[in-house]
């Protein structure tokens, strides 16, 4: 499944993508080079805006919520990735806590965290959620549509440390602001320089046949390994434009 768009739309589309498949030898090495450089997050989310004309990331999200509109076939793929990060940032990580946002009455954002959880799990991970809500002082048993409950228990500050009651991890990751495969957003009614986050929008899940990082130089630009190609180029460089932002803005040791 690949977006179409309308006819007048498709010229400036398809010579976007023949100059970004011309050039990949060149841009995965010069992306090579970057992330020597720069340390990508953890994980983060890329909004991209297919407009036909243009192709352009329109938001990027270090705390990504959409983990449950991942194409399951995608699943190995993001354990995998997340066995990376982990060998990148803490080799030995074992017990992770995951600290999510304060959304128990959105039944997508639960499925979210409990997609998200199962994936650190693959990773060979012992995942504990813990919670800001300050209703909760006991484990308390939240259900998820669809998929196994999550058991969310109350932070505890110990001396500099923060865990659970039972629980001293070792890594923690926020799913929370404290303030890869992927999926469209659709929006039938709306046009081609209008929000698509509006009323009557919807998710898709983007079935990819294989990851996007593998170009066929002998299809036609537009083919679907090759538009992914190109929507993985655009999405690696706002991964990159973050990775850069958060060296410029980290506190001073």
């Amino acid at each position: 499944m690949i977006p179409h768009p309308s006819a007048p739309l498709i010229a400036p589309l398809r010579e976007l993508e023949r100059r970004v498949l011309e050039s990949s030898s060149a841009i995965e090495h010069w992306l090579r080079l970057q992330w020597q450089d720069h340390t990508p997050p953890f994980y983060a989310s890329v909004d991209l805006r297919n407009s036909g004309f243009k192709l352009a990331p329109v938001d990027t999200n270090l705390f990504p919520g959409g983990f449950n509109n991942l194409n399951p076939q995608f699943v190995p793929l993001a354990v995998q990735a997340s066995m990376v990060a982990i060998e990148r940032i803490c080799p030995d990580a074992r017990n992770l806590l995951l600290i999510p946002e304060n959304h128990t009455r959105n039944p997508y954002y639960l499925q979210n965290v409990g997609c998200l959880r199962t994936i650190l799990r693959q990773a060979g991970l012992n995942v504990r959620i813990g919670t800001l809500i300050s209703d909760i002082a006991t484990p308390t048993e939240v259900p998820v549509t669809g998929g196994p409950a999550l058991d969310l228990e109350a932070l505890v500050r110990q001396g500099g440390r923060l865990g659970l009651a039972d629980f001293d991890p070792c890594t923690i990751l926020l799913n929370n602001d404290l303030s890869a495969g992927g999926f469209y957003r659709v929006h039938t009614t709306r046009g081609k320089d209008e929000n698509l986050n509006a009323p009557g929008m919807r998710f898709e899940p983007l079935a990819f046949d294989n990851c996007c990082i593998q170009p066929d130089h002998f299809a036609n630009p537009d083919a679907t390994p090759n538009r992914f190609y190109s929507y993985g180029v655009v999405a690696r460089l706002a991964l990159l434009a973050a990775a850069i932002e958060l060296e410029e803005t980290a506190p001073q040791e």
